[in-house]
């Protein structure tokens, strides 16, 4: 194994065809995710969405869940979210959000 920089992992290959292999894994759940490129360093993630404790279904709790995540998203990305109609609606577009910045931050 070798390290970018920033530490992350990736097989050298010492090819002129296919010269690394970079990879990156997720699970969540019964979901489990694995890409590869050998020219790019890449990123995945993947979240199920739950409405249950800590999160249920309702606009009070979905609400008090986002108030802990306020200087995650920026004002555009808020406006996504709570543009969505319903509490379910906006927790999708809130892990929807999650994901690409989790799966942006792997890379």
């Amino acid at each position: 194994f070798m390290q970018t920089p920033q530490g992350k992992l990736y097989l050298n290959n010492a090819s002129d065809v296919y010269p690394n292999f970079n990879f990156n894994l997720t699970h969540a759940g019964d979901w489990v995710l694995v890409v590869s490129d050998a020219y790019h360093i890449i990123g995945v993630d993947v979240m199920k969405v739950q409405c249950q404790p800590p999160v249920s279904n309702t606009a009070d709790n979905v609400a008090d869940f986002f108030d802990r995540f306020t200087c995650v998203f920026t004002a555009a990305e808020w406006k996504v979210i709570m543009q969505a109609i319903g509490p379910r609606d906006k927790l999708e577009q809130f892990y929807t959000f999650w994901t690409l910045k989790e799966a942006y931050l792997k890379a």
